[in-house]
């Protein structure tokens, strides 16, 4: 074999292991704690939700009426970037990031 026996150097000299774990451990614990918390920018996520209703309309009726004219407005607006429409009958509902 190659070199010394570490297992058995470590099985004699239990004491000094031990001791090199534990200044191992402390090492690692004040490095964790002396961590900057603000590594990562803080950021904002907008997100807008419209919301309309036509009680009684069907799917076709509320989206010619109230969803194509909604969308149309909002992607007017500076901050709108992308549109997910869902619109159950009756309603209208479109979200935005």
């Amino acid at each position: 074999m190659i070199g010394p026996n570490l297992s058995e150097w470590a099985l004699k000299k239990r004491s000094l292991v031990v001791f090199l774990m534990i200044i191992a451990v402390v090492a690692g614990t004040l490095s964790f704690l002396r961590l900057g918390r603000a590594e990562d920018p803080v950021f904002t996520v907008r997100t807008m939700v419209v919301a309309a209703a036509w009680p009684g309309a069907t799917v076709d009726e509320t989206l010619k009426q109230v969803t194509e004219r909604l969308e149309r407005t909002l992607q007017e607006t500076t901050t709108w970037t992308a549109s997910a429409a869902t619109p159950p009958p009756g309603a209208r509902r479109s979200s935005s990031t």
